[in-house]
């Protein structure tokens, strides 16, 4: 799917395809410029398998975001203040966007941005 096209959910917006590679990241809308000026590092994703690599560029607007790091974690591992830090009001807002298909495996993904 090509970025910038909805996914069918109402409250998501594809905004990074990796670069080079049919891999995405998906961002709710909401996210897009805070993921852009650097204020969220961080996601929280529920998926069957990593979607995404440690060196991974994925397109997001002007730029893109380079995945630093991943890692699985517990779901009670997500407190508030990762929460926080991954863009959402509580642990109960991230956990409502968080999943992704049929997964169940809890990955903490963390990039940086960078402009074109």
């Amino acid at each position: 799917m090509p970025a910038g096209r909805s996914t069918g959910r109402a409250n998501s917006v594809m905004i990074g395809a990796r670069i080079g590679h049919k891999g995405v990241m998906q961002f709710t809308k909401r996210l897009r410029e805070p993921v852009a000026s650097g204020a969220v590092t961080c996601s929280v994703r529920i998926w069957r398998r990593p979607h995404v690599k440690v060196g991974g560029r994925y397109r997001v607007g002007a730029g893109a975001i380079e995945v630093t790091s991943i890692r699985q974690i517990e779901l009670s591992d997500i407190t508030p203040a990762l929460a926080r830090k991954s863009g959402f009001a509580g642990v109960v807002d991230l956990l409502k966007i968080a999943k992704h298909g049929p997964g169940e495996n809890v990955y903490l993904i963390e990039f940086t941005y960078a402009a074109d």
